[in-house]
């Protein structure tokens, strides 16, 4: 994957440190989307939503995006369009709550 590297602009990595932002942004998509999904469901529609190899996109390549800067083969996840809300503010007073953990 390309993505931004620690002051030298880009750098292309593999492995879980290079697909943590991605997956956890995904999941927090889908989230935001079904705000009551269980964790079980929430993997499964990530897991479910990706491309698989025999995919045909990204003008006949097999499953994977290539036209991006580095021109890699990355696997495709698909995620339903977003939409935006708008909450009003309410006029009720609120009290903060704080206490300390008790259960150490």
């Amino acid at each position: 994957m390309l993505s931004t590297y620690n002051g030298t602009g880009y750098a292309v990595d593999s492995g879980t440190s290079m697909a943590a932002p991605y997956v956890s942004g995904s999941a927090a998509l889908y989230k935001a989307q079904h705000p009551y999904a269980m964790p079980s469901e929430v993997m499964a529609a990530v897991l479910g939503s990706g491309s698989l190899p025999d995919t045909v996109c990204d003008e006949g390549a097999q499953g994977y995006f290539t036209g991006d800067f580095d021109t890699l083969p990355e696997p495709l996840l698909y995620s339903e369009p977003i939409s935006m809300s708008s909450i009003s503010p309410s006029s009720s007073p609120v009290s903060p709550v704080v206490s300390r953990p008790t259960d150490w």
